[in-house]
């Protein structure tokens, strides 16, 4: 009778990601095993079906090769029939390794699964899925701020984001404002800050790294809101409101309010809106030409 395996599905990647790579020269030798296994499946990358015969699958145990295949095409599928071997009965868990031949890159596989002897999984009517993504790039932003008070945003999504973290220089703590204002040791994407600088240089620039984010909604509240921005400049006149009305323009903070036709990573900016709501922001949305009622000396009401 035969055995299933059991499945067992990791819904984040493994630490590894993606990894730079020449055509792996991953083998096995199968006189070394005792039992086997066999999967049919096929693989999807950022949710689309791969398709090039270069590509390669690989079956690991921590990191010996433990299967290895390329597709086959079966009508419109390319698929993999892959052998997996072992020498223990159970106990020993399969990852799985995605050559993707057009980026030239390893991917690790989300699922995972549990070796059974004689086990079979998948067939040509119904493949197995793996599923695999490619990591998001790690970018730099560097923003220099002015000595003294500046208004300030996060433009990547960060590991860390704490204010003495993203801002070791600064020397002041970071204020929201949000019915007042409020001190804040845990930043957030999205959200201005008023930030002071000291008159040194070399602390008023800051590198900041992550992975870019283009667009995104903020919440905004009734009245005055300090908001962030994206990781790309944004057209002013491009953002759209959801359940408010934007009643002003944007204002940026330069030893004096001035008003932004362009919001640009790294800053924040004064905004008023009729009601709680939300902003969204494209940074690849162009502008079109908007009035707007409020002035800047109506920023105090």
């Amino acid at each position: 009778m035969v055995r299933t395996i059991l499945v067992m599905m990791a819904m984040t990647l493994t630490a590894s990601g993606a990894l730079s790579a020449a055509p792996p020269a991953w083998s096995v030798v199968v006189s070394d095993f005792q039992h086997n296994a066999s999967i049919t499946c096929v693989v999807y990358v950022d949710d689309v079906l791969k398709e090039d015969t270069a590509n390669i699958l690989g079956a690991f145990v921590n990191d010996t090769v433990r299967g290895v295949a390329t597709p086959i095409a079966v009508g419109d599928d390319y698929m993999f029939f892959l052998t997996v071997y072992s020498n223990r009965t159970s106990g020993d868990t399969l990852s799985f390794r995605f050559y993707d031949a057009a980026l030239d890159t390893i991917l690790s596989i989300t699922e995972k699964i549990s070796f059974a002897p004689d086990a079979q999984i998948g067939d040509p009517v119904t493949p197995f899925q793996f599923h695999g993504f490619i990591p998001p790039l790690i970018q730099t932003i560097t923003h220099r701020f002015e000595a003294g008070w500046n208004m300030v945003s996060i433009p990547l999504d960060v590991l860390n984001y704490s204010k003495t973290n993203l801002f070791p220089g600064a020397l002041s703590d970071a204020f929201a404002f949000q019915n007042g204002y409020q001190a804040k040791t845990m930043l957030e994407l999205g959200t201005g800050y008023w930030l002071k600088f000291s008159s040194d240089s070399a602390q008023r620039v800051v590198a900041f790294s992550g992975t870019e984010k283009v667009s995104d909604t903020l919440s905004v509240a009734a009245g005055w809101n300090i908001v962030g921005t994206v990781s790309a400049p944004v057209a002013s006149t491009s953002i759209l409101a959801q359940g408010t009305t934007i009643e002003s323009q944007y204002f940026k903070f330069s030893s004096g309010y001035a008003a932004a036709d362009t919001l640009v990573p790294g800053s924040g900016y004064w905004v008023k809106v009729s009601s709680d709501g939300s902003l969204i922001l494209n940074a690849s949305v162009s502008s079109t030409k908007t009035m707007y009622p409020q002035s800047i000396r109506d920023m105090r009401r």
